[in-house]
């Protein structure tokens, strides 16, 4: 038995793609445990993964917007895991550490222990996110609102970076590691080597304690509208769902978050069903059609499912996956500052209709499918752990 020590930051995005290897690794007699934070205790130990659980970061100040708040939370993270993070590594002695790049604390230790470390690549390879990233026309306006933050100073000071492009402390030399796409995905795919696994969604069944009602959800003829669990407060976008939509002959499922008041929405048409939170893999299963802000953990399990996309994103990330949405034919991207109910109808008729898209959708499955997800993943980290 080998021993698999977890890092990822406090986020649903960046812990659920996960959650599928550390239920295949338990399952074939790993030891596994997760340094995360303590929202995600109960997704964590449903897989029968251990937690050594830190604090949930402080509800984002709303004055701090995007990424400039990311590196707040960060910083945060690190302040309270740094004091005791090096005895419980050394006590735990992981034989191979999965780490994402964001969650710092960890790939940095290992490092300093000597632990062999994999990155848990949750989207883009460093170097394509950078690129995108500055390809952006906000790029400087992004960077120096980064930079300038509060926030920023403190995750320099906490991790001891100081640089002009402040996601560089997220890209390792040592690139070795799994990727939660398929090669055919990720733009650079055909030039990245065998030191990334290409290994796809490790989709699992996961723990869901909420009482929304899937009975109601009709296979095959449901549209699923969320924009995630960060960039949820968008009670105009989810007012226009229910204007482009409220006709259309289907179950629509629209989980609009934490952040919104169903009452400020208004009456929904009676063919929806509100949630703040679903039960994303079931639902994505019963679906015909999903809007999606473009998270990468999003975007990977609706085309595991064979789900076409209309993408709405809301971030640089995120933008360049409604790109290579678009590029490859499953879905659409749509610009999130021009939005209407008839932008909104129109690419999901479009997409319905037009048989490309199924068809494009059904080959990226199989690409899904064919690349080994949560067993393939295993299979290269026992072998990893191992030698």
């Amino acid at each position: 038995m080998a021993k698999y020590a977890i890092f990822v930051p406090p986020a649903h995005g960046h812990v659920n793609p996960t959650l599928g290897v550390a239920a295949e690794l338990v399952d074939r007699g790993e030891d596994v445990v997760y340094v995360a934070a303590e929202q995600f205790r109960e997704s964590i130990e449903f897989t029968g993964a251990r937690l050594k659980a830190h604090a949930d970061p402080p509800t984002p100040d709303p004055t701090v917007a995007g990424p400039a708040a990311l590196f707040a939370m960060l910083a945060e993270v690190g302040r309270e895991v740094q004091p005791w993070l090096s005895p419980w590594l050394a006590a735990e002695k992981p034989d191979l550490v999965l780490a994402d790049p964001m969650a710092l604390w960890g790939h940095r230790e290992a490092d300093r222990q000597g632990i062999s470390v994999n990155g848990s690549y949750v989207s883009y390879m460093g170097t394509t996110l950078t690129s995108a990233v500055l390809a952006s026309a906000s790029a400087k306006q992004m960077m120096d609102a980064i930079t300038a933050s509060p926030g920023y100073a403190d995750f320099t000071k906490v991790f001891g970076t100081q640089a002009n492009y402040p996601f560089e402390a997220f890209e390792r030399e040592d690139r070795t590691g799994i990727s939660f796409m398929p090669r055919e995905f990720h733009p650079q795919g055909a030039n990245i080597g065998e030191e990334v696994a290409f290994t796809g969604p490790a989709i699992r069944p996961r723990a869901y304690t909420g009482d929304f009602p899937l009975e109601k959800v009709e296979a095959g003829n449901t549209l699923f509208i969320s924009l995630g669990t960060v960039f949820n407060n968008q009670t105009e976008f989810f007012r226009s769902c229910f204007e482009a939509f409220a006709d259309l002959p289907w179950t629509v499922v629209l989980s609009h978050g934490f952040r919104v008041d169903p009452a400020e929405l208004g009456p929904a048409p009676a063919n929806f069903l509100l949630a703040p939170s679903v039960p994303q893999l079931p639902v994505l299963e019963r679906s015909r059609l999903f809007i999606t802000h473009g998270g990468m953990n999003s975007t990977m399990e609706a085309l595991w499912y064979g789900v076409p996309l209309v993408v709405v994103p809301q971030m640089p990330e995120q933008a360049l996956t409604s790109r290579r949405v678009a590029e490859l034919g499953l879905g659409a991207a749509l610009d999130p500052s021009a939005i209407t109910a008839e932008k909104l109808a129109a690419a999901v008729r479009t997409i319905d209709t037009e048989p490309s898209y199924a068809d494009n959708v059904a080959e990226m499955r199989k690409h899904c499918h064919d690349a080994g997800g949560a067993s393939k993943a295993a299979d290269v980290l026992m072998k990893r752990a191992r030698y």
